[in-house]
């Protein structure tokens, strides 16, 4: 590894957002990576033999194969990601779908199929039980392979039964933004808890004896097409 080129990327990282913390600054590589890996870009990348996509491709149609195994987990902020690069009719009919993986606290997209291009998933954002053949986003093969299965849909979950209001995309992008925020204040506590509990001060204080220290459920047969 290049000590110094990976020095030089935090010093520039540090003075383009005006912050010191390491935890921070390991956070955003790690979901800059994460983001380029999971999501296809047909334009970037070199491609893999045959013998090995037609083996991802095996995998994941095995993964996703079966009674009920079709519906998968995944970060809310990919499919926010993603939701911001439809149309204008997408963005305003998804509220409820928002309010839910905003209860939950993460998203859920079913099976469609898996090609070299990558696996395709759909987005219900009008509810689970309804077909939305034209809402698709594709994933990196290998990252769709390490999605956690759901083992049921998410209307026998119960999870389209409880909701956050949530009436835009942008309250939904200000909401997660403000849950980093969060999460990167509490990590900060833990590791300024961690140096301090390391310090020789705390150790002499201590040693003073300071006490003070499945299937889609039948029903709705309708599909929802957005042109």
């Amino acid at each position: 590894m290049d000590t110094q080129k990976l020095v030089q990327i935090y010093v520039q990282w540090c003075a383009e957002n005006n912050d010191t913390s390491i935890t921070r600054f390991v956070q955003s590589c790690a979901k800059e990576l994460q983001s380029s890996k999971r999501t296809v870009s047909p334009s970037v990348g070199v491609a893999m033999p045959s013998f090995v996509t037609s083996k991802v491709k095996n995998a994941v149609q095995s993964q996703f194969g079966g009674r009920g195994g079709v519906w998968a987990w995944c970060p809310v902020e990919l499919v926010v990601e993603w939701l911001q690069t439809q149309e204008d009719e997408v963005k305003e009919h998804c509220g409820k779908y928002l309010g839910w993986i905003a209860a939950k606290g993460k998203a859920w997209i079913r099976y469609s199929g898996t090609n070299k291009a990558g696996t395709a998933f759909e987005v219900r954002i009008m509810g689970s039980r309804l077909d939305h053949k034209t809402l698709i986003i594709r994933l990196d093969s290998e990252y769709a392979e390490t999605l956690e299965m759901m083992g049921d849909t998410p209307f026998k979950l119960g999870l389209e039964a409880e909701s956050i209001k949530i009436k835009t995309l942008e309250e939904m992008v200000q909401l997660i933004s403000m849950n980093n925020a969060d999460s990167a204040e509490d990590d900060e506590a833990v590791e300024d808890n961690n140096v301090t509990a390391a310090s020789p001060d705390a150790d002499d204080n201590s040693a003073d004896g300071d006490d003070d220290a499945g299937d889609d459920d039948a029903g709705d047969d309708d599909d929802i097409e957005f042109v």
